[in-house]
């Protein structure tokens, strides 16, 4: 066997044990959620997305921010209108897009950025959850 064919061969097994131990790491983070998420509050969740009448938008600082941005895109590739708020931007003026019936999602992963915290106060606007 030609050595190039071998390197590839012991690249393609690291790559693979590599991919397993991910798997295996973000299948045991899925695993604890049902430790860590408010079931009242996941149920309230999906209600309010099953009955919203306007958009989704979504909401977030920092890396909670890219989050955001890709959930919001991944609702309107699936023809469900969703926007990306910026929590800052709401503070000065952003929150004139939230309209009744639309649904606002606040993404945090420690739930106290001070943006996004003081940006929730003027919530619920007009109607909108």
């Amino acid at each position: 066997m030609p050595p190039n064919v071998k390197v590839k061969a012991a690249a393609m097994r690291s790559a693979w044990a590599t991919a397993g131990s991910v798997w295996r790491a973000e299948a045991a983070a899925l695993r604890g959620l049902a430790r860590v998420v408010d079931r009242g509050a996941l149920a309230r969740c999906v209600d309010a997305l099953a009955h919203c009448r306007g958009r989704v938008l979504i909401a977030g600082c920092g890396t909670s921010a890219a989050a955001a941005r890709k959930i919001a895109h991944s609702l309107c590739c699936i023809e469900r209108p969703a926007a990306f708020l910026a929590p800052g931007d709401a503070l000065h003026g952003g929150l004139g897009a939230v309209r009744r019936g639309d649904v606002v999602v606040l993404i945090s992963k420690g739930g106290n950025t001070r943006k996004s915290s003081r940006c929730c106060r003027p919530w619920p606007p007009s109607g909108s959850w």
